[in-house]
């Protein structure tokens, strides 16, 4: 079997990092596996994991025949503070063309299943499948931690997000509570948005590259190093008010943090294990309960351990090659993607 790949993304995306994984666990499995540039016109398959227009019709004119899956990184709702409200809204009708016309539809969130099958009627072809990572590599090791404190001169009890810079993701009442609590540290890891339209852009950039006693910014990390981030923290904190997965969640869990995340619908999912706040003021009384009890934080730690389990590598390799074989019975390549629409 030949799938394409399309994600169009940089190394440092988590998007990017999840589908360099799966491309590598599928070809364990026999599977050849080209990541955006398509080397064949033979691909039995296209995997789409951005729906960027542009690269992604450029690629299908090239493999008009070709089947169509995605896993949906992508909704209005996550374009929400990267764009004008008029392109928010344009986007809709190309979302919701594109996945018309996919074979079939994996949400990494029952939030995003519900949307699509609500707003788009598309039930018949979505199913929901969470992320996986390569739990390998995200083992907390002190050594590593010790030298990411030293880096950062960071002696105090270290509360981190691995997020991109920007308002959807909650950076704005992460400084707050930092500001209230200077006690800890606060460190987050990312960068901001490369896109003009970026709202607020102006002060996203002056809270990124200010100078405050407990809140570092650190900018982007390569993947390989953001290891040292979480064996150096005490705390996970997601302030993020949407998102498609929540990989960053499941990466602290394998490092044995604690997470505290805003209490949203994407995250119901990590119930078993994160503890939730819904407002600046209860995430300050939380982060200072969890820091400060270390048998509430050792409850938390072990919980996450034990959720990683249900995200293995091979479960979720199993599941993709399921879906792969359903699609190529069901969808023979004589259908076309743009003018064989059966809605």
């Amino acid at each position: 079997m030949k799938v394409l790949f399309l994600i169009n993304l940089s190394e440092g995306s988590g998007i990017y990092i999840y589908g360099r994984f799966l491309a590598e666990q599928l070809r364990r499995e026999g599977i050849e596996v080209d990541i955006d540039k398509p080397k064949h016109k033979d691909y039995d398959l296209i995997h789409v994991h951005n729906a960027y227009p542009i690269d992604f019709i450029k690629t299908k004119l090239k493999l008009v025949r070709c089947p169509v899956i995605c896993t949906t990184h992508m909704t209005p709702r996550e374009l929400e503070g990267l764009m004008p409200k008029t392109m928010v809204k344009l986007s809709r009708h190309y979302i919701k063309f594109f996945y018309k016309r996919c074979a079939k539809i994996i949400c990494s969130s029952m939030r995003i299943k519900n949307d699509v099958d609500t707003n788009m009627g598309l039930s018949d072809r979505t199913v929901f499948l969470m992320n996986s990572i390569d739990t390998s590599k995200f083992h907390r090791d002190e050594k590593l931690g010790e030298e990411f404190l030293k880096k950062y001169s960071i002696d105090k009890k270290m509360v981190l997000c691995v997020a991109s810079i920007q308002k959807r993701k909650g950076v704005f009442d992460f400084v707050k509570i930092a500001k209230s609590l200077p006690q800890y540290q606060f460190v987050w890891t990312g960068t901001i948005p490369d896109v003009f339209t970026l709202r607020e852009k102006e002060k996203i950039e002056k809270i990124a590259n200010g100078t405050t006693e407990n809140l570092i910014f650190t900018g982007g990390m390569p993947h390989n190093e953001l290891r040292s981030a979480y064996s150096a923290a005490d705390l996970f904190l997601s302030p993020t008010f949407s998102e498609t997965f929540g990989l960053t969640l499941v990466e602290s869990a394998t490092a044995g943090l604690p997470v505290l995340a805003r209490k949203i619908e994407d995250f119901e999912m990590f119930r078993d294990f994160i503890v939730t706040f819904d407002s600046v003021a209860d995430a300050k009384e939380k982060t200072i309960e969890l820091l400060e009890n270390k048998e509430l934080r050792n409850k938390h730690s072990k919980a996450g351990l034990e959720f990683i389990k249900k995200v293995s590598p091979e479960k979720h390799v199993e599941k993709i090659l399921e879906i792969y074989n359903e699609v190529l019975a069901n969808n023979p390549k004589k259908n076309g993607f743009f003018f064989n629409n059966k809605h």
